[in-house]
């Protein structure tokens, strides 16, 4: 492996170490052969990357979530054709017959909570914020399970479902079902909570967009 090569060609990117920036890592046979790590991760406190720096996954998470409710299912606990009206009351009629198999395939038809959050919202939006969120509209995109649309909103709903059926909090059952079960136990992951019931690092860096 070429490492200088690398190194120059990820600092032709990231020439500055005063700017946001990222951290590279490449592993062969279990083996981190190769790390690389440039810039600053906050910069209000000049807090530099580093290899150990937590970023955050956003979407990419999605399979986490699919993974403990596919656990759940393994264990009986819940079915595909359990509906959301099984698992939270005061839904609209419009709502309530949407499947858990739908809200994994994003073919529920559900409304974007990003499109229902007030304009001068500014805190972060949790997942029983969303869940308040859809409570408030009958709409849908489209009857559930007949069309196909990527919904940010129904994997909310499922890390809910998740708590709810596992009767512990998401945080917990993920780093049981998930986490501590890989051939190398990923003790560096952790999920994006405000307050850690389990001893979890909170992650507070939130990542910068770059505008060119």
């Amino acid at each position: 492996m070429e490492k200088s090569l690398l190194d120059k060609t990820l600092s032709s990117y990231y020439p500055k170490g005063d700017e946001p920036g990222i951290a590279v890592a490449i592993s062969q046979h279990g083996q981190i052969r190769y790390h690389y790590a440039v810039g600053i991760a906050d910069l209000k406190t000049k807090q530099k990357i580093t290899e150990k720096t937590h970023f955050r996954m956003a979407s990419v998470s999605k399979q986490v979530t699919a993974q403990a409710i596919c656990s759940l299912f393994a264990q009986g606990k819940l079915k595909p054709t359990d509906q959301l009206g099984l698992f939270f009351d005061d839904l609209p009629l419009a709502l309530q017959g949407i499947t858990v198999a739908q809200l994994l395939q994003h073919r529920s038809g559900i409304m974007d909570y990003e499109a229902l959050i007030p304009s001068d919202r500014t805190a972060q939006v949790s997942d029983k914020d969303v869940l308040d969120y859809i409570r408030q509209t009958d709409a849908v995109y489209f009857p559930s399970g007949s069309q196909f649309r990527y919904s940010n909103t129904g994997y909310c709903l499922l890390a809910l479902i998740v708590e709810k059926v596992a009767k512990e909090p998401f945080a917990a059952f993920v780093k049981s079902i998930c986490f501590c079960r890989m051939v190398s136990a990923m003790e560096s992951s952790i999920l994006l909570i405000q307050i850690s019931p389990i001893g979890l690092s909170v992650i507070i860096l939130r990542g910068y967009l770059c505008v060119c």
